[in-house]
């Protein structure tokens, strides 16, 4: 376990542990803490033929909610959503839902 190679009687500090952005976040006390974990989580695996990777907070996708309502029947959300990509092409209605 990595903490074994911490000195007796210490351990990893974190500030804080959270998840946000899709991703759980790891705030080190210090950089020996961080390099530390950033040897390890790169061997870690979180379920089956995926691996895990550390990145800096900046390089994490920023999601923004948006609600809207579209008159006329459910089924033609589609055609609004196509509408919606025509305009602003970074927007990726993909992720988009009907609720």
């Amino acid at each position: 376990m990595w903490m074994s190679s911490l000195k007796r009687g210490s351990s990893p500090r974190l500030v804080d542990a959270y998840f946000a952005k899709g991703a759980a976040i790891m705030v080190c006390h210090d950089e020996v803490i961080k390099d530390r974990l950033a040897a390890k989580v790169t061997k870690m695996v979180a379920c089956e033929s995926s691996r895990l990777n550390m990145v800096a907070l900046d390089a994490l996708p920023t999601y923004k909610n948006v609600v809207t309502w579209f008159l006329g029947p459910v089924e033609d959300t589609g055609r609004y959503f196509l509408l919606l990509r025509r305009l602003n092409r970074d927007l990726d209605t993909e992720q988009c839902r009907v609720c």
